[in-house]
């Protein structure tokens, strides 16, 4: 006889378990399909969040620009380059502009000044009209006509049709243009393009742009190629791409292009991308957690299966063996039944991710990864079922009788392992507070072993309570001893049969404290989220510029629609006696009205409490709307002008000007003051007089005393201030003499002279960040002394206040200061400055635009906010996709359960009409297995709650501290539970597994009339 395999006539026969195998391949199916789901969800976040991070820059941070020497042939030069960079840049998914521009110095003759000769740009911008606007004139038609960016031809008073000289040669001036879009990125926020002359002020004028055949003979020209990647299409796995390729620039150019050492790069998108990758970098550090709960979860399902598929057909296996089968060969047909099973499962679990991603919008493709997985779970399906069904036809016929002894003596083994593993995994996490670890090129890797905590974690704890059960079933039927025969039968079928209920109860477990886990992650990542985001934003929405901004542009960003009011910060570079942090400077009265609360990580009103400075200039009441200012002029022969500098409640400083009615006497000038969203008092910050030129008889002696400030509610509560002002000249040339505590005397005219307020006693008071605490061994009341960036002085500082962070701040060692002291600081020195590089925006009930924001602020600007709706696009897939696998886990659970009750009433059919004779009614038999059912599936969920608990608590801070991009150090994640997704995930749980455990009561309720009335009729 042949004893081969006959597959047809073996699946012949599995129509018997075909509940089992059936659950079988719908858990296949699921993690094939919900795991290419799931790299398909994450992905497409990842994608969405890096072009929605690129969407809040501009300019030069989303551009690279290679400059070098402009070839004696450059059109072989470009050629080459273009080479260069498509063989380095062709992988990219995104397209790209490469923008192909050449410059060099020159000097520049106006006809408005033939005496002149200014330092100048000329350059050539091949596709330059497509990107600028015509201001004036047309577009050059020769080689001896140039256009002129309009600011620097209003700066040369330069006009079309004028002729330039420019390095000793005519040129016709035919074109006076303006760039269409500063903000694109092709111009790198370059102030040479948009304004007309470069950082170091107007003295370089341009761009001249000429003939390409003409830049040849300018002094060292040089060639620009800048690379502007299309934001709109950029992925994630381009961000790596880009930063490798750029890193090997110009090296990788050698051998291509002529004197490519000599090549120098800039533009910010590196630095863009680092920051971007870091968020991509937390989603791929919680991403293997999220698929090995899935995987774990499947496997331990697809072990427990095959183990009660075995289970099921164990006097079919013992009468094989009795025939003479052997156990190779039982396994061997237990695990082809079962792929055959599986693999149907899988194919139909990947069309159905596939249609799920079709849906989504999403690109639809088999990548290897899911081939390789879904081939696993096969594979896994067939060796659980196989080595399942082996163990049981070695164990022979008195299997059946053995089951529990059998089970306490494996379980333990499994366990220890399990628990092993886990230990091993949760010491490696909390050892490196993370799962992604350092290495030593710099760069960052997710630690295999780390990365499995969670995972290994539940299946351990899940593991463990199995083990126990058997003390536990014992104890529930001696403690039934006195009640009903149902609940006393229960118990004790329950204790008997333990290898039956292995699958559910393992399975129910690791879904409870699945759900549990999801829940934990979701807040205590969500915390840290919103708290880490937070603080580095400092309020709910700011605005950030290293170069600073402008009284207009803060006039522009107060005119958006969404924009109720703006307070202007400060940030300067902290000098430390070891190290360099961030000096952070903002009105108190902003601070407590504006800074974010980082979700209850700081108090700003206390903080703004602490840091406000006792300040020297008299103080301007918030219901003021004039301010009035009396000096007393003493041999002035012409009135001067006075210039009074004010800062509101807020730190917005305004210039407040008018001239004396009088050049001899007591004079009054009534100054406006600037409307203000700020309900604190403002502060005079400087008095700047400017003596006109003349105006001082040969030989005299002009004094000039402030004697009063008051405003139009009356006079102020302190008067002048302080009691005695300095005057310093400001202007190059001017003497400037002492004339009285609040006066100054000068000689002659053609000065301007500043009165400053001394300063007041005392330190000031500031609040610091914990990491400068600890690293200086600093608490409040202690002494700081530091410098700030372009300054020698030390200043001491007193500590009133020790936070978290800094908010606001990008380092980890920071001081918050009153932005006034700065400011006073500033005004008292002529070369000091106290501009804002920072906005912190007051918003209206409908917050404005990132769009509209864009349009009015400076290319480079970027635009933070307190809840980083980019990052939380990237990061955030995580925790939503672990709450979908929390999800799935409830869903096997169900499957697991239904295929257990369905087996069992199969293989207890015949127990109904014993039971039945005994006296059972069809009622009783019902509870007896619902009693069973609940026996089982409540310890399974009081178990997954505590191991769920357990998990969180171990590993959930360290996996929330790895998806935060830049964490604040010294912040650890506070643990929180979701309850929204644990009462759901337990609503579900629990709901289901009722539903079908009253499901399969009825069964057995049904089977047990049918008996009766078969019995009857017989």
């Amino acid at each position: 006889m042949n004893r081969g395999l006959r597959p047809v006539s073996f699946l012949i026969r599995s129509r018997r378990h075909l509940s089992v195998l059936a659950a079988l391949a719908v858990v296949v199916g699921l993690v094939a399909g919900s795991w290419m789901v799931a790299l398909g969800a994450l992905s497409r976040a990842a994608d969405e969040g890096v072009r929605l991070g690129l969407e809040s820059r501009s300019g030069a941070d989303l551009a690279l620009r290679a400059t070098g020497p402009l070839g004696s042939d450059p059109a072989a030069q470009d050629e080459a380059v273009r080479a260069a960079i498509d063989d380095g840049f062709g992988g990219l998914r995104a397209a790209f502009e490469l923008v192909r521009t050449a410059s060099a110095s020159a000097s520049v003759v106006a006809p408005s000044a033939p005496d002149s000769t200014r330092a100048g740009l000329v350059m050539q911008i091949d596709d330059l009209a497509e990107h600028a606007l015509l201001v004036e004139g047309a577009w050059p038609a020769s080689a001896d006509e140039v256009a002129v960016q309009a600011d620097a031809a209003l700066v040369l008073g330069a006009a079309v049709g004028d002729t330039l000289t420019l390095d000793g040669a005519p040129y016709r001036l035919a074109a006076v243009w303006r760039v269409a879009d500063p903000l694109d990125p092709r111009w790198l926020g370059d102030p040479q393009l948009l304004a007309g002359r470069d950082d170091a002020g107007p003295s370089a004028l341009g761009p001249v742009v000429v003939d390409p055949t003409r830049l040849s003979g300018f002094a060292e020209p040089q060639a620009q190629w800048t690379l502007v990647p299309d934001a709109s299409r950029v992925t994630a796995a381009d961000l790596q791409m880009i930063a490798a390729a750029w890193s090997r620039v110009p090296s990788s150019w050698r051998g291509v292009v002529d004197d490519a050492g000599a090549f120098r790069k800039s533009g910010r998108l590196g630095a863009t991308i680092a920051e971007l990758d870091a968020r991509v970098d937390g989603l791929r550090a919680i991403e293997p957690v999220v698929l090995l709960v899935l995987g774990a979860a499947a496997v331990v399902a697809a072990l427990e299966l095959g183990r009660l598929l075995a289970g099921n057909r164990a006097r079919e296996i013992a009468l094989l063996w009795a025939r003479g089968r052997g156990a190779g060969e039982t396994g061997l047909r237990a695990g082809a039944e079962a792929a055959v099973g599986a693999a149907l499962g899988a194919v139909v679990g990947l069309g159905l991710g596939a249609a799920v991603l079709a849906l989504l919008g999403d690109e639809v493709g088999l990548d290897p990864a899911t081939l390789v997985v879904a081939g696993a779970a096969v594979l896994v399906a067939a060796a659980a079922c196989g080595v399942a069904a082996w163990r049981q036809a070695g164990e022979g016929v008195h299997a059946e009788a053995a089951e529990g002894r059998l089970r306490r003596a494996a379980g333990p083994a499994a366990t220890v392992v399990a628990l092993a593993a886990a230990a091993v995994s949760v010491w490696q996490l909390r050892l490196y507070g993370s799962p992604v670890t350092p290495l030593a090129d710099g760069t960052s890797a997710v630690d295999p072993v780390a990365v499995g905590a969670p995972a290994l974690a539940v299946v351990a704890g899940a593991l463990v309570a199995l083990t126990a059960f058997p003390l536990v079933a014992r104890t529930v039927a001696r403690a039934g001893a006195d009640a009903s025969v149902p609940r006393l039968l229960a118990g004790h079928t329950v204790a008997r049969r333990l290898r039956r209920v292995a699958a559910p109860l393992l399975v129910i477990a690791i879904a409870a404290s699945t759900v549990l886990v999801s829940a934990g992650y979701l807040a205590t990542w969500s915390v840290a989220f919103d708290r880490t985001s937070a603080l580095r934003a400092g309020a709910e929405l700011s605005v950030t510029h290293a170069g600073g901004f402008d009284e207009s542009t803060i006039g522009r960003v107060e005119g958006v629609e969404g924009v109720a009011a703006l307070a202007p910060v400060r940030r300067d570079e902290l000098v430390l006696s070891d190290a360099s942090g961030t000096l952070v400077a903002i009105a108190p009265d902003a601070l407590a009205r504006l800074a974010s609360d980082a979700v209850g990580a700081l108090d700003p009103a206390a903080v703004a409490e602490g840091v406000a400075a006792e300040l020297p200039g008299p103080r301007i009441p918030p219901t003021a709307r004039e301010l009035v200012l009396a000096a007393s002029l003493t041999g002035f022969t012409r009135p001067p002008t006075v210039r009074v500098t004010y800062a509101d409640g807020w730190g917005r400083v305004a210039e407040l000007r008018a001239e004396a009615p009088d050049a001899e006497g007591s004079v009054g000038l009534r100054l406006p003051l600037p409307a203000s969203a700020s309900q604190a008092e403002g502060r005079v910050l400087a008095v700047d007089v400017e003596v006109p030129a003349a105006s001082v008889a040969e030989g005299a002696r002009a004094i000039f005393s402030l004697d009063e400030f008051a405003t139009d509610a009356g006079p102020l509560p302190d008067g002048i201030g302080a009691p005695t002002w300095s005057a310093l000249a400001t202007s190059p040339g001017g003497s400037v003499g002492t004339a009285g505590p609040r006066a100054f005397s000068v000689e002659r005219g053609g000065v301007v002279v500043r009165l400053t307020p001394d300063p007041a006693g005392g330190t000031p008071p500031v609040a610091i960040s914990r990491g400068l605490a600890d690293r200086h061994g600093l608490d409040v009341g202690s002494m700081l002394r530091v410098q700030s960036a372009g300054s020698y002085a030390s200043t001491d500082m007193r500590v009133t206040a020790v936070l978290p962070a800094v908010p606001g701040a990008d380092d980890t060692l920071a001081v918050l200061i009153d932005l006034g002291v700065l400011q006073y600081a500033a005004a008292r020195d002529a070369s000091g400055s106290s501009a804002p590089d920072t906005l912190w925006l007051d918003t209206a009930a409908i917050p404005p635009s990132a769009a509209a924001l864009r349009e009015v602020l400076p290319p480079g600007a970027r635009i933070l906010t307190a809840h980083d709706t980019a990052g939380r696009a990237v990061l955030g897939s995580a925790a939503t996709a672990l709450t979908g696998v929390a999800a799935l886990c409830v869903l096997l659970a169900l499957i697991t359960l239904a295929a257990v009750a369905r087996a069992e009433h199969r293989v207890r059919i015949g127990d109904l009409a014993v039971l039945r004779a005994l006296g059972f009614r069809s009622r009783q038999q019902a509870s007896l297995r619902r009693t069973e059912l609940w026996i089982v599936a409540a310890y399974a969920l009081i178990a997954g709650a505590v191991v769920g608990g357990v998990v969180v608590a171990l590993t959930v801070p360290q996996l929330a501290s790895a998806a935060v991009p830049d964490p604040v150090p010294g912040l650890d994640p506070a643990i929180r539970i979701d309850p929204a997704v644990a009462a759901g995930g337990g609503v579900l749980l629990v709901g289901t597994l009722a539903l079908l455990i009253e499901l399969a009561a009825a069964g057995v309720r049904r089977a047990s009339v049918a008996a009766l009335t078969a019995g009857d009729g017989r």
